[in-house]
């Protein structure tokens, strides 16, 4: 321990080291990698609606906001309301929430302990959240809908919560045995297995049987499991069985017994399928094989299924297009790779091991590669990876599959990385016109920009044209750069002008160092006008942008238009429009575009705060069954008892 502090003093209290590390994580805290898409990482302040929260599972920046002064506010829509219990995992941050609904919008409380919620804290598993539920549900005498009267335990079950489901079975939630057999036996454990023998076969299928005395319990639990496959229907029973019960079949001679005594029995059930239905009984058992990794029961299985039913048209093919999603795939790829043919394709989707697994075994089966290439499909995927390409690269086999990509796709993209590489190493792109467009600009920092210059220079000077008066324009393509990259451009190349394209672009960005950069260090004779303000608006920038844009503008009567800001449920920069008094920054179509869109936060704000749409003219345009009609009328009934009271 005394090693790793003296280090650690070292690297801390060294003064270049501290700067690249702080850098470092300056830059990687810049940026967030949302659904596949690098994006600005929002600042704690400029976040303002519960959909990003809820999006990046981020409750605690939730709580801190409903906790906290009012500052930096968020908004609701009905739809986060009513979903919200399938995110609150802990009882403390259910409370706050349920009690900032409660306060702010009493009317739609009930939301919280809807059917469609008690069934999401159900599969959340906090007891102490669906007790509360529970008990809320009675007070306001609301009933479980008929059709759902078992999905509270059934989602409580798949999700493996033991406390719950006794806690809702004992509360008489009933189950749906037949549809909850698998999810009981997927637990793994002994107490939902004991759950299912307590309260299904002992209670209402024991008593019915024919009394049978057995060596052990052993053999038992094989019978209980076959009387469950053949009354059900469900082959699926065994495969859970196995996966996550394997002490049962593993050990002992007589463990090895109960195993091969059900696998006879499973294959005998299978062939009992409709002649054209048996390959399909076998594929769909040997993908549950895969998925739930049973590798005792797939191999025994598929041995009979490659013997008597692969030649019906379903091959291994599909059941490996599913392999990569077990931890270790490469024993059901081994016996699966024995049954493909020279029409088989690889396909780079599968992880870099299974790839180099498949070639091993095309080569080791005498294919005769110098004659035979197998085809590829999603070729596109090794551009994205540097290790995946050269490993690629090296099998010999694929270099003028890649040419050909190369050369005849148009749109062909590439991680800065990936081009480095072809560009250093390989001949790929000599006949190769490339240009910004060609490469993922998310993904280029400073370093590897210094090399792609290094190499291919016109990719930058390409983009750059003079004007008249010594102005240097950069084209708009380069606006998506990171700001670090784009200074050591400016650093470099001296561009000083944008034109309004490049100016939406930046606008696009909706990062507030980035505009302060263009307009302070590049494009200084930028005059914001009515246009850059309404650009900004339409484009989701946030209240930070937006003050400062209207703040450095030279126009004192420009008009922020409060429309756009309400599509985009900002209520930040509602509150804000709203401070600056401006007339005609709100219209008749401000409330009803938040009715519309059941912002519910909005609507209130704009309902207590203003008046260019009266409460009449907004209902007469709302639907009857629009969720806010209800909400709209409460409050004008509200309105008008208060008025009576006044006079």
């Amino acid at each position: 321990m005394e090693k790793i502090e003296i280090l650690f003093r070292l690297v801390f209290f060294n003064k270049y080291l501290n700067k690249l590390i702080f850098k470092a994580v300056h830059e990687i805290n810049q940026y967030e990698s949302y659904n596949g898409i690098s994006k600005p990482a929002l600042k704690y302040k400029n976040i303002h609606t519960v959909d990003w929260v809820i999006g990046r599972g981020c409750i605690k920046v939730l709580i801190e906001k409903l906790n906290g002064p009012e500052l930096y506010p968020i908004s609701f829509t009905l739809d986060n309301i009513k979903n919200m219990t399938k995110y609150l995992k802990d009882f403390n941050h259910f409370k706050i929430v349920y009690q900032h609904i409660q306060k702010h919008y009493p009317f739609f409380s009930s939301l919280m302990i809807n059917d469609q919620s008690f069934i999401n804290a159900s599969s959340v598993g906090n007891l102490q959240i669906v007790k509360f539920i529970i008990s809320e549900r009675k007070h306001r005498k609301v009933e479980l809908t008929e059709y759902l009267s078992n999905e509270p335990i059934s989602v409580a079950i798949a999700n493996g919560h033991y406390e719950l489901v006794e806690y809702l079975y004992d509360q008489d939630f009933t189950i749906s045995w037949s549809d909850s057999i698998c999810d009981i036996l997927k637990q793994g454990t002994k107490q939902f297995f004991d759950f299912l023998l307590t309260n299904h076969y002992y209670k209402y299928v024991a008593k019915t049987l024919k009394t049978q005395q057995y060596k052990d319990h052993g053999h038992m639990i094989m019978d209980i499991l076959k009387y469950y496959v053949e009354r059900f229907e469900n082959p699926k029973i065994i495969v859970m069985a196995m996966a996550y019960h394997q002490e049962l079949f593993t050990g002992s001679p007589t463990n090895l017994g109960y195993k091969s005594d059900l696998i006879d029995f499973l294959i005998a059930f299978l062939k009992k399928s409709p002649i054209l239905d048996v390959a399909s009984a076998f594929t769909n058992v040997l993908k549950s094989c895969i998925t739930e990794d049973s590798f005792m029961l797939f191999e025994p299985i598929f041995k009979e299924f490659k013997a008597n039913y692969l030649i019906l048209g379903l091959g291994s093919d599909q059941l490996i297009r599913i392999i990569p999603i077990r931890k270790s795939p490469e024993r059901y790829m081994s016996i699966l790779l024995k049954s493909i043919s020279n029409g088989y394709t690889i396909d780079f989707r599968l992880p870099i091991d299974l790839i180099i697994l498949q070639h091993e075994y095309l080569i080791a089966s005498n294919f005769h590669l110098e004659n035979y290439v197998p085809p590829v499909s999603n070729l596109s995927e090794i551009f994205s990876n540097v290790k995946l390409l050269d490993t690629i690269l090296s099998l010999n086999i694929y270099n003028a599959s890649i040419t050909k990509y190369i050369v005849t796709k148009f749109t062909f993209v590439c991680h800065p990385e990936v081009l480095i590489y072809l560009l250093s190493r390989t001949n790929f792109l000599d006949n190769k016109k490339l240009s910004i467009n060609n490469i993922e600009i998310s993904k280029i920092t400073v370093d590897s920009m210094i090399k792609i210059i290094e190499y291919l220079p016109s990719i930058i000077t390409e983009k750059l044209l003079v004007k008249e008066g010594g102005f240097v324009t950069i084209d708009s393509s380069l606006m998506s750069l990171k700001l670090s990259v784009l200074r050591y451009l400016h650093r470099r190349y001296a561009f000083n002008y944008l034109d309004h394209e490049g100016i939406e672009k930046v606008l696009s960005s909706c990062q507030l160092d980035l505009i302060m950069f263009i307009k302070e260090e590049v494009h200084v004779s930028w005059i914001i006008t009515q246009r850059d303000l309404d650009q900004a608006l339409r484009l989701k920038c946030g209240l930070e942008i937006i003050q400062y844009l209207h703040e450095t503008s030279l126009d004192k009567n420009l008009i922020l238009h409060s429309t756009s800001a309400i599509t985009h449920q900002n209520i930040q920069l509602v509150k804000y429009i709203h401070s600056l008094n401006v007339p005609k920054s709100f219209d008749k179509s401000s409330i009803q575009c938040a009715v519309q869109n059941n912002f519910i936060t909005i609507t209130l704000f704009l309902l207590k705060h203003r008046t260019e749409g009266p409460i009449s003219s907004v209902l007469a345009k709302t639907s009857r069954a629009h969720p806010m009609c209800k909400y709209l009328e409460s409050f004008r009934n509200y309105n008008r008892a208060l008025k009576l009271q006044i006079e």
